[in-house]
């Protein structure tokens, strides 16, 4: 990002009177630990049009602080797409991988709007707080739930294109069985195998043609059983995940299905977060410019080529990380205590 863009939305935020129910809030005024532009500005993928989306963590009153009282965790404010974590949620979530909170702490240092001094120690000192196992299921399968997004939308667009549909089904079936390592403990890449049998009736049930699985506990079978139960019962719907979205809509998509997935591996490759995609950028912006749709407004064979092959890449970064498989529990706690130390002050 930019100076000029992050002065501009800075003032915005400080002055801005639209911003003012945030500012003075009463968990947020006089609290604040950091502060950031985040979504497509930071990325560096944001068009003239783009909204500004803006993150952040505070400290907490004593008896929050302290666990007298339950923490509030986080608070939003719709009318500015602009939310806010408390930091103990903030760290939970961290320890976790979950991807909303891990790209925060990848800007670069100079473009946070506001940071204190022990939170600039949480962002310089990231790589203490996070797991390779949090990353790689949390940002692999938030990648997954976005291609199925885009598969089941490109079934809407194709009505009348049976044989395309059906390819389609297999895709999103295919996706979901690879994603459900993310999602399960005992499924791995190479002990659940499902293949399946799409048939040209619209009416009939899609089978199961052949199932290899071994060394998986019984609720997380059951488990699987009921998210192919329940994807196979959104085809049939025709609500809102089947209309027709725009182009711009679904190339944003694919771009964000890819920006995640290489924003996890080189976690796990370098064990730091980097949240603007310079050297991506070129890939991600040709999705995003609809290089990879076709003119019937479905994505080519090459993005999904794409798309394997960074599967690929993702998986041997898991096996070969530097990342510890969990965060140190013991750094993770002395990181908590010292914003406990700055909110008795």
């Amino acid at each position: 990002m930019n100076q000029e863009t992050k002065e501009r939305i800075k003032k915005l935020v400080e002055t801005g009177p639209e911003y003012e129910s945030f500012r003075e809030h009463d968990k947020v005024k006089n609290r604040l630990h950091m502060l950031c532009v985040s979504g497509s500005h930071a990325y560096g993928t944001a068009r003239p049009d783009s909204d500004i989306d803006i993150r952040g963590f505070v400290s907490l009153d004593r008896p929050y602080a302290m666990g007298v009282m339950d923490d509030w965790e986080t608070i939003s404010f719709a009318e500015t797409d602009t939310v806010v974590y408390s930091y103990r949620q903030m760290l939970r979530l961290i320890a976790k991988g979950n991807p909303d909170t891990i790209v925060l702490l990848g800007n670069n240092i100079n473009d946070y709007l506001f940071l204190s001094n022990t939170a600039r120690q949480l962002i310089e000192n990231h790589t203490d707080f996070i797991g390779a196992k949090g990353i790689f299921n949390s940002f692999v399968g938030y990648a997954n739930a976005q291609l199925r997004r885009l598969e089941l939308a490109e079934i809407g667009r194709l009505a009348e294109r049976k044989e395309l549909i059906k390819d389609k089904k297999l895709s999103i079936l295919d996706n979901a069985v690879y994603n459900m390592r993310t999602k399960y403990p005992t499924i791995s890449g190479d002990n659940l195998n499902i293949e399946f049998e799409v048939p040209s009736d619209e009416n009939s049930k899609i089978l199961i043609k052949k199932m290899d699985c071994s060394k998986i506990n019984v609720d997380d079978f059951f488990d699987v059983a009921r998210d192919i139960k329940n994807i196979t019962s959104s085809f049939g719907k025709k609500g809102k995940r089947n209309e027709k979205k725009s182009d711009f809509k679904l190339n944003k998509h694919c771009m964000h299905t890819i920006r995640v997935m290489l924003m996890g591996i080189e976690c796990l490759e370098t064990g730091c977060v980097v949240t603007y995609r310079k050297k991506d950028l070129p890939l991600l912006l040709d999705i995003l410019n609809g290089i990879y749709m076709d003119d019937e407004g479905k994505m080519r064979p090459e993005f999904y080529e794409l798309l394997n092959e960074i599967r690929k890449r993702a998986d041997y970064a898991y096996e070969h990380t530097v990342l510890p498989l969990e965060p140190d529990p013991y750094k993770v706690s002395e990181m908590m205590y010292a914003f406990i130390l700055d909110a008795m002050k």
